[in-house]
């Protein structure tokens, strides 16, 4: 799904790519349209929830392997509360996302908090064998959860 305009993007429900009504999920986590320029990010820096940027090759094994598996922590396993957001790398319009937050390598996680660097995730191995390598899943599921926030009770 590609959207292009020169509007920016607010966060409403037509540009939320999961879940797909309100209350679909058990923790309310938002997995939002990628970013293809730089402007479409901006609406999403304002949002409560830490925010991770997956910085992603499209249809580069290792960005396909570690986005599957970041999908499914912030959409099912996890109890707290993290949106995120894939940012296409590839794109020239993200060129300089990759200097703002420092990404030296495809594919990062860069989580955000009140729109602050926290902390990145870069799964070496995956990167060097992408066809022989597994996501680390449980480090990656730590280290998601290490830097979202505990839900409200």
């Amino acid at each position: 799904l590609y959207i292009q305009t020169k509007k920016p993007i607010i966060p409403t429900r037509s540009n939320i790519l999961y879940p797909p009504r309100q209350g679909s999920t058990p923790t309310g986590n938002r997995i939002f349209i990628a970013i293809r320029e730089k402007s479409e990010l901006q609406p999403l820096l304002i949002t409560k929830q830490p925010l991770l940027l997956n910085f992603v090759n499209r249809g580069e094994t290792s960005s396909n392997k570690l986005t599957g598996a970041l999908q499914r922590i912030v959409s099912l396993e996890t109890d707290k509360l993290v949106n995120m957001v894939d940012i296409e790398a590839d794109e020239i319009g993200n060129r300089d996302l990759l200097i703002d937050y420092q990404v030296n390598k495809i594919p990062t996680i860069v989580a955000l908090k009140n729109q602050l660097p926290r902390g990145s995730y870069c799964d070496e191995a995956l990167i060097e064998n992408p066809e022989s390598q597994d996501v680390k899943w449980q480090e990656l599921k730590a280290w998601v959860e290490s830097h979202a926030d505990e839900k409200k009770k």
